[in-house]
């Protein structure tokens, strides 16, 4: 009889749990430099130190989630570059100090479109 009563219980007022989110991407691999002005930059927005902004060739204003040495900060896209090959990332100083990068470094990033 019990077993009946908790049947129905449940029945009326048991929630459906939804599946578990799949995992996200794996991040990508890149070497990243980092520059330091106090001019303007390309997308328009005047470079300063309390924003983290950083060079790359994509579109600008997406989020990128970048990873080194045990840190991880989302930075926005705000002008091209880098100007060295083999560098996929400037970043501006606020980024590299939050990310703990030395004045090279090889960091892990994610898109967050």
């Amino acid at each position: 009889m019990i077993a009946v009563l908790a049947a129905i219980l449940c029945f009326s007022e048991c929630v459906v749990v939804p599946p578990p989110k799949p995992p996200p991407p794996p991040m990508n691999v890149a070497l990243a430099s980092w520059y330091d002005d106090s001019g303007t930059t390309a997308s328009g927005l005047h470079y300063t130190y309390g924003y983290a902004s950083l060079m790359f060739g994509s579109d600008w204003g997406h989020a990128v989630r970048f990873c080194h040495a045990g840190r991880c900060v989302v930075g926005r896209m705000d002008d091209h570059g880098p100007y060295v090959g083999g560098r996929a990332f400037d970043l501006n100083a606020p980024l590299k100090d939050a990310l703990g990068c030395p004045d090279l470094c090889t960091l892990r990033w994610r898109d967050r479109r």
